[in-house]
């Protein structure tokens, strides 16, 4: 009686094993050097012999570099499903690039709230002076370059 899905690759090995044969792939049709742990790993179901991080980067560098019709190649299905793997890494990798940003802002605001918290009163208010003469000076130039008169 068969036991499950013990022998079955888990999702980082057949990950890695679809990385490493778009590896092969792109090394195939670019004319490039293929590293043995990429042409290993492309021929174990389980992706032995490569580091999921590893071969990740090598792919992405390699599709970087490589011609976009090699890539979207709409008759060739290694080169559809590598260029549904490129544009899903893109996609996360600008999501992670959003994520940093938005986390670099809290950072910002916090640390302004933080600085807020440790001025005295009458700093406060200068800060809050200075902030109203601000304001107003730019609607000012905003009206007089846009031709509004200040009513």
């Amino acid at each position: 009686m068969p036991n499950g899905d013990y022998m079955e690759p888990s999702n980082e090995e057949k990950r890695r094993n679809r990385v490493c044969n778009h590896i092969v792939f792109l090394a195939e049709a670019t004319g490039k050097y293929c590293p043995k742990w990429a042409t290993q790993g492309s021929r174990s179901i389980y992706g032995y012999g490569s580091d999921l991080i590893i071969a990740t980067a090598k792919l992405a560098r390699m599709c970087k570099a490589a011609d976009e019709t090699i890539i979207y190649n709409a008759r060739d299905s290694r080169a559809r499903d590598l260029a549904g793997w490129w544009e899903a890494h893109q996609g996360a990798k600008a999501r992670e690039a959003e994520r940093a940003v938005r986390e670099a802002r809290q950072r910002l605001v916090r640390g302004a709230a933080d600085a807020m918290e440790n001025l005295l009163d009458h700093e406060i208010v200068s800060f809050i002076a200075l902030a109203e003469r601000t304001v107003a000076s730019r609607l000012a130039a905003t009206r007089k370059r846009t031709g509004e008169d200040d009513d």
